[in-house]
């Protein structure tokens, strides 16, 4: 398997892992009876309540795995467009 690939599904893993508990907040909120409008307040207050240093690293974090998949991508399709070494000097 490529390290691309890799890194695309510990990013899918990460994404998929963040939906599933957000939507298991969101349930637990509405099983114990909070209108939806509330149970969605709920969510995004979490974020609301960070100081700006914790906001600021959480960006950084997030930036920082976003960049590293692309990077990975570009290095990949950038080493199948070029030939190897291999076959060039034949």
């Amino acid at each position: 398997m490529s390290r691309s690939v890799i890194v695309v599904k510990n990013l899918g893993i990460a994404i998929l892992m963040f939906i599933l508990l957000v939507a298991f907040a969101f349930g637990i909120d509405c099983l114990r009876g909070l209108p939806v409008n509330e149970a969605l307040h709920n969510l995004s207050s979490s974020f609301r309540v960070m100081a700006r240093g914790e906001a600021i690293v959480y960006i950084v974090i997030i930036m920082t795995l976003v960049g590293y998949v692309l990077v990975s991508l570009f290095q990949s399709k950038k080493e199948k467009k070029q030939p190897s070494s291999e076959e060039s000097s034949k």
